[in-house]
């Protein structure tokens, strides 16, 4: 299996997951419906880099892993400044996000993303070097 294939399947599955929490999770829409619609904005990006990866476009490596870094970062800021509504410490808090198994793929899934862009980008750009 290569790269773009590869990376065409982490970028269904975090397209999945992502739909996944926002059907399955009343405290994400209830406490922190802002945090839902940019999990949608995410969603949406996961699909046009599977699009790009589908249309055989070169730069859907370079962007799944700009993508996949921000999207980790994003994920982890969020975390780290959370002001946790509904739960009586940051602790709790905590407990509750890491319990959910679609959190912590989707959290996994991100430096996947980024990890195979990266080695696509490399492969194509070793390629381009060795038809000159």
């Amino acid at each position: 299996m290569n790269h773009r294939t590869t990376l065409a399947i982490v970028a269904v599955a975090s397209a999945v997951v992502g739909i996944e929490i926002l059907l399955t999770d009343t405290d994400l829409w209830e406490a922190a419906p802002s945090h839902a619609y940019g999990l949608i904005g995410f969603i949406v990006i996961d699909i046009i880099i599977l699009g790009l990866l589908l249309g055989k476009r070169n730069t859907a490596f370079r962007i799944s892993m700009i993508w996949g870094v921000l999207q980790f970062a994003l994920m982890l800021g969020d975390i780290i400044t959370a002001q946790p509504s509904g739960f009586d410490t940051y602790g709790e808090f905590m407990d509750y996000l890491f319990s959910l198994w679609n959190f912590d793929l989707l959290l996994v899934l991100q430096p996947v993303m980024a990890a195979l862009g990266f080695l696509g980008n490399k492969q194509r750009n070793m390629g381009k070097k060795l038809a000159q």
